[in-house]
């Protein structure tokens, strides 16, 4: 019953959407595009907008289990490019490494519900400074 625009809602979406990823089989990694709302919810928590009702991020309880999913969403791009370049130098080294993006396929769904949903408890959410009052 929480309207669109709610911290309530964007909170519930990020939880529900990366739970549906925890209960599938998490060893398709096309599934990941559910954990996009979760992604962007924990994002807005960890660095809220600068402006006149937000207020400044001192301490969240979710800094870093919000970085480490950070780092588990950037470690599949770090590898990937990493073995790009490598391609160049030994191509059977490239080819051997090809399991290295895949590393955080499982850790990165757990380590988003638990950021959202420490996020989504955050009683000083940024997304409930910018609530809409009436």
């Amino acid at each position: 019953r929480e309207a669109p625009e709610s911290a309530g809602f964007a909170g519930a979406l990020a939880v529900v959407s990366t739970l549906t990823v925890l209960v599938v089989p998490m060893y398709a990694p096309y599934n990941q595009v559910l954990l996009l709302p979760a992604i962007l919810f924990v994002a807005r928590e960890q660095f809220p907008a600068q402006g006149q009702d937000a207020q400044p991020a001192e301490s969240h309880s979710g800094g870093p289990l919000g970085w480490a999913a950070g780092l588990a969403l950037a470690w599949q791009w770090i590898a990937s490019l990493g073995l790009s370049a490598l391609w160049f130098v030994s191509r059977d080294a490239a080819l051997g490494g090809w399991k290295a993006p895949f590393y955080a396929t499982f850790a990165l769904p757990v380590l988003i519900f638990a950021a959202a949903m420490l996020a989504a408890r955050n009683p000083r959410s940024a997304l409930r400074a910018h609530e809409p009052t009436g």
